[in-house]
């Protein structure tokens, strides 16, 4: 059940459920709130791996994981 999921895995998700339509552009809006430094780690790699197929627009206010992700700010 996604209720069992921990806040990061329910994060990865979302994340899941949105690619499954195969967007051109993938619009995330602070995917990395209220995760912790491990949870926030893995997401970022995750997306460092889907930017390769896909567009993204990130909205986020932990700068670490901008500046790792981001070609544009």
């Amino acid at each position: 059940l996604v209720s069992e999921l921990s806040h990061g895995e329910q994060r990865e998700l979302e994340l899941a459920v949105a690619l499954a339509t195969k967007p051109q552009l993938l619009l995330l809006d602070e995917p990395m709130a209220g995760l912790g430094t491990t949870e926030s780690a893995r997401m970022v790699a995750l997306l460092k791996e889907l930017r390769k197929e896909v567009t993204i627009v990130l909205v986020e206010h932990d700068m670490e994981a901008v500046f790792a992700l981001a070609d544009r700010i």
